[in-house]
């Protein structure tokens, strides 16, 4: 373990996304790769992602990112040159590709370059404490991968929201005493009761998203399935085709794949003793365990007596929105997101997904913004102009109106 690695170790981020699970934080023309993380490190997701990359070894100019289209490509040029990021190691690619697909054209293009080197990817879009253990753990993985065993990163439960244990995919090793362990099965998405029986047992440990293999290796996957644009290859189809030689490798580092506002919330850097994260110009009265952010430079916001919400005032292709959610519905903010791409203009009528009795003012400026509710109750916005400001006042019709 201690002896240096005489090969090459690339780096592959796909960075695509459609910026609906963080709606509004992340926008279709800022997907949560692009995002500020809000933990104090001061990076966006994907530059982070390129900063844990080589603490294991990828130099800058081995990385490899891939996006799905011109907006995606420009951010990506724009965070990740100043690191060092090569242009021309940036791949624009066909948004048909799925993530399986999207790590097969970058495995090419590595295989090209250098077709010995090992590949890391990586999803540009988690938290993760890049610590000692992260470091030992995916360097063990690459090793294992170098010895011609593409290698699967997983982690243990301990720590982990019974919610994204249900919500991820999981891997099952045959419970040796190696570090690296042969994989004998998958399991994605379990019910309560399968998810249980994973956390009991001592071969399970959860998909974190990092994959490691040769170049070569994934080059003989590439050739035999011809046109993948044509078939595409599903993970699960890809995982099958890398073969019996597939292994594990569990670390126990702190991991999330913020795949929600409330996982976001968690990674956040906390203003108070009430565990609220503020961003922006925001004034809170009596909140606790919320994510108020105001994104949109043109509005302040001044909200009162919201517990376990997500307040979010974000720009999205030129329309301020606001979104009130409980943070615990992920799926439904997706789906507000999903209604407002569909039409702009209906997000502030059409707003009661899993929410009930919410009110917005009726006034000049509200028109002009798009509000929506997800899973809260009796909250009440109130656009106003305040001595020259833009301020939207936020509140629920419970507590005290400010």
């Amino acid at each position: 373990m201690n002896e240096p690695m005489n090969f090459e170790t690339w780096g592959v981020y796909p960075a695509g996304g459609k910026g609906e699970r963080l709606f509004p934080i992340s926008t279709p023309d800022c997907p949560k790769p692009f995002c500020p993380i809000n933990d104090g490190s001061g990076q966006t997701f994907i530059q982070a992602t390129q900063a844990r990359a080589e603490k294991v070894g990828v130099a800058p100019e081995h990385a490899v990112v891939i996006t799905t289209n011109p907006i995606q490509t420009a951010l990506t040029k724009k965070q990740l040159l100043p690191m060092g990021v090569l242009e021309e190691h940036i791949l624009e690619i066909s948004p048909e590709h799925d993530y399986a697909g999207a790590m097969c054209v970058a495995g090419e293009y590595v295989y090209n370059q250098s077709k010995g080197a090992v590949i890391l990817n990586m999803a540009a879009d988690q938290w993760v404490d890049a610590g000692d253990n992260f470091i030992q753990t995916v360097t063990a993985g690459i090793r294992n991968a170098y010895m011609g065993n593409p290698t699967i990163v997983t982690i243990e439960y301990d720590g982990i929201d019974f919610g994204t244990i249900c919500g991820c995919g999981h891997a099952i090793d045959d419970g040796g005493d190696a570090i690296c362990r042969r994989v004998i099965g998958f399991v994605e998405k379990p019910d309560e009761a399968r998810a249980r029986e994973l956390i009991a047992a001592k071969n399970a440990g959860l998909n974190t998203g990092i994959n490691i293999w040769r170049a070569d290796t994934i080059h003989r996957i590439c050739q035999s399935r011809g046109d993948l644009l044509k078939n595409p290859l599903s993970t699960d189809g890809l995982m099958k085709l890398l073969g019996d030689k597939l292994s594990v490798v569990k670390g126990n580092f702190p991991w999330l794949d913020c795949g929600s506002l409330d996982s976001y919330h968690r990674v956040s850097i906390k203003t108070d003793d009430k565990n609220n994260s503020i961003v922006g110009p925001v004034i809170e009265h009596g909140c606790e365990d919320s994510l108020i952010m105001a994104l949109d430079h043109d509005y302040e916001l001044e909200v009162e007596g919201a517990a376990k919400a997500a307040i979010i005032c974000n720009e999205v292709k030129g329309v301020p929105v606001v979104v009130v959610a409980d943070k615990a519905h992920a799926q439904q903010v997706r789906m507000l997101a999903e209604s407002f791409a569909r039409n702009s203009d209906t997000l502030n009528i059409d707003f009661g997904l899993t929410a009930r009795n919410n009110v917005i003012v009726d006034n000049e400026l509200a028109a002009k913004i798009r509000c929506g509710f997800v899973g809260v109750d009796k909250y009440k916005v109130e656009p106003k102009v305040v001595e020259g400001r833009k301020v939207i006042r936020i509140f629920q019709q419970l507590a005290a109106a400010f």
